[in-house]
This record gives structure tokens, sequence and C-alpha cells, in this order.
């Protein structure tokens, strides 16, 4: 049987870099640039980003048993937003937006100590993982919504409290003890580009144990190896090292 979850250093592709899955299909574009603009410029306006990660009750046990993780790509997303013309979504720098991301959070998870498998999620991947990646774009929404804004629910961001359903099967096949998903978007804008990254951690019985935004103003650019990897390290700056 294929291995749809192999170890990073044993991935194909050029120098061990994580090969490019499909540019896939955007269908959530729209509502993802939506949604990413409008949380974060809330966000900003107030202050708040230091306070942008949210945590589930049982995070601070259930990390502890956390030594391997899978990866897994959600929608990234890059637009070409040329004054005079409706925003485009750009197959070709949302294929490299994706492989700078994924890169640097395969590597920010090793210098934190895990293990990290990184998903097939093309044409190939397995019906496990498409439910997964269907139900997170629905609970990633409610996230976002809910607990930054702009419908803020204060009871969703002390109880978080979001479910994926249990994930221990597809975790048991990879091999992992936690599913990493990750989501990103860039607007690339006469006046200044803007980008957007969130991350969410899944345990076994499907909690998101932990969740964290970022963004930039014109500073890094995710078609960019080096601005993608200040986004991914911003974000697992409060996820603890392994313990182990």
């Amino acid at each position: 049987m294929k291995n749809q979850y192999p170890d990073h250093g044993q991935r194909r592709g050029e120098g061990g870099k994580v090969p490019l899955n499909a540019p896939g299909n955007h269908r959530g574009a729209s509502l993802t640039l939506g949604t990413f603009a409008l949380v974060y410029g809330l966000l900003l306006l107030s202050g708040c980003a230091e306070t942008s990660t949210r945590t589930h009750a049982s995070f601070q046990t259930e990390v502890r048993h956390i030594t391997a993780t899978v990866v897994v790509p959600m929608d990234i997303t890059v637009y070409d937003e040329t004054v005079g013309y409706p925003a485009q979504v750009k197959n070709d720098w949302c294929a490299l937006a994706e492989r700078n991301l994924m890169e640097a959070l395969v590597k920010g998870l090793k210098k934190k100590r895990y293990d990290v498998k990184v998903a097939q999620a093309d044409q190939s991947a397995s019906p496990e993982l498409k439910e997964i990646q269907n139900l997170y774009r629905a609970v990633n929404k409610s996230i976002q919504l809910h607990t930054y804004g702009p419908q803020l629910f204060p009871g969703k961001v002390s109880h978080f409290e979001y479910s994926l359903g249990p994930t221990d099967a597809f975790l048991r096949e990879a091999r992992a003890d936690a599913i990493m998903l990750l989501n990103g978007l860039e607007r690339i804008k006469p006046d200044g580009n803007k980008s957007y990254v969130s991350l969410g951690v899944a345990a076994p019985s499907g909690d998101i144990i932990w969740y964290d935004m970022g963004s930039s103003r014109g500073e890094y650019d995710l078609r960019d190896p080096e601005g993608a990897e200040m986004l991914v390290y911003g974000l697992l700056a409060s996820f603890p090292d392994s313990g182990r």
C-alpha cells in the first residue's frame, strides 16, 4: 500500500523539499478572503495580537503526549488585486506560497523536536483526509468569526471548544499524535501586500486543542521563503516544544 504519510526527509523532490501539491479547487477562496481580511482588520485595530492564541481546556494535558505530528495543507490562496481588475486567484503563486509555508512549518516543528509527516493532500488523498479537510473548513470559519470577530462570542474564547469528530483512526494510520492544519492567504495589492496565516492543532479526539493566527501588512510575502518562515515561526512561538 502506498504510504500517504511519509516522513518529511523521505518525500520526493529536489533537495528533500516538500513537493508541491496540485493547486486544487479554490471554491472557498472568496469566502476565505473576506473572512481573513475582516477578522485580521479587527484584530490589528484592537491591538490584541498578543492574545491571538486559543486553547482548549485539555491543551496542557494533550500536548504532553504529542511527539509526532502530521501536517495537512488546507486552503492556501494568493490573489492578484491589480487596480482596475477583479481579484484573481493565481494558481502558480498559490503553489509557491503553499510550498514555502509547508516547508517553514515542517522546519519549525522539527526545531521544537517534533517528528513531522506531511499528508498527501492532493487528488490522491484518502477519503478520511478529505473528510477532515471539509470539516475543518467549517470549523475554521466558525473559530475566526466567533473567537476573533466580527461575530465575537466571549464565551467561545474562554471556553474554546471546537471539534472535527474522532480522528484517532486517521492518526493511527499516519503514526502521529496530532494533526496540524495550515491555512494561508495573501492579497497582492499596489499599496502593499497583505498576508494572513492560521494554524489549528487537532488531537485524536478531534478537538482543536490549539489555534493561532498571524498577519503581515507588507512586511512579509508568502511567495518568499523567508517571509513565509517569519509568519509561521511567529505562530509557533507560543506552541510548546516537544517534552520528550
